[in-house]
């Protein structure tokens, strides 16, 4: 997804758990802090950042306007007994 920032403008972003997310930007810098972290960190040109949830993340065009790439993944653990959201079973492989 592309978040389009103006200068000095701020938005949230709220990561599950098992969320994670990385950001990266052309051009601009932008003050990033992950709430339950004790750091805040600058995004800069050719740079990336990579965030895992559960938290908010709030963005802030402190260099400019930018546009900030932003690529979420999600990881799910599979728990036993939940071969149901697997694509095959064990049995379904044998028969074939």
């Amino acid at each position: 997804m592309k978040i389009s920032l103006k200068n000095r403008a701020v938005v949230s972003l709220d990561l599950s758990t098992g969320d994670r997310l990385r950001l990266a930007t052309d051009a601009g810098t932008a003050w990033v802090t992950m709430e339950g972290r004790a750091d805040d960190l600058a995004l800069t040109a050719s740079q990336a950042l990579a965030f895992s949830g559960p938290g908010r993340l709030v963005i802030e065009a402190i260099d400019g306007g930018m546009t900030i790439h932003a690529t979420r993944t999600t990881h799910r653990p599979v728990t036993e007994g939940t071969t149901a959201a697997l694509p095959h079973t064990r049995q379904d492989l044998a028969r074939r």
